[in-house]
């Protein structure tokens, strides 16, 4: 990836970015941040050094600190499920069809399979329609495009995700 483009992936047509993404997403996606991070951790160590200060022996919460320990699983499933959710629209990165030029025969299978995708040059070869290198591959393809990378008679193709794009 190239250092200039390190913190670009958002602007891919394919990445939804602010009003695009529900409450839910922006919600889980803010929480994340701030789950992961160093304030976050400070913070943490601090609370639980508190807690621990002032219950001791002798608080609302002695040792062994159950309704500590209570919060705390409550914490690490609220924060299991935020994850799961940011990972989820993290997962969508924008994918491509790679078409290795140097064992591609330009036989045609990966034209017919995928026609709303691919055309054939004049010697044969697939084209995007687009006429990207690498063209993306809209969400309703994605099966089709499989299957056409597992019958590619000489193993051209490949569905490659672009974070980076």
């Amino acid at each position: 990836m190239k250092q200039g483009n390190k913190n670009r992936w958002h602007l891919h047509p394919a990445v939804r970015t602010g009003s695009e993404l529900t409450r839910g997403e922006r919600a889980a996606d803010v929480v994340r941040n701030g789950m992961g991070s160093w304030p976050f951790v400070f913070a943490f160590i601090a609370i639980m050094g508190i807690w621990a200060g002032l219950n001791g022996n002798t608080g609302f919460d002695p040792y062994p600190f159950i309704l500590l320990n209570l919060f705390l699983s409550m914490l690490a499933g609220m924060q299991g499920a935020i994850l799961l959710i940011s990972a989820k629209r993290a997962d969508a990165t924008p994918k491509v069809l790679h078409i290795d030029w140097t064992t591609c025969e330009g036989r045609g299978l990966c034209t017919e399979l995928l026609p709303t995708l691919l055309t054939r040059d004049e010697w044969g070869y697939p084209l995007a329609y687009d006429r990207r290198r690498e063209p993306h591959i809209p969400t309703e393809l994605e099966k089709d495009v499989q299957r056409a990378v597992k019958l590619c008679p000489k193993a051209s193709l490949r569905m490659v995700s672009r974070p980076d794009r």
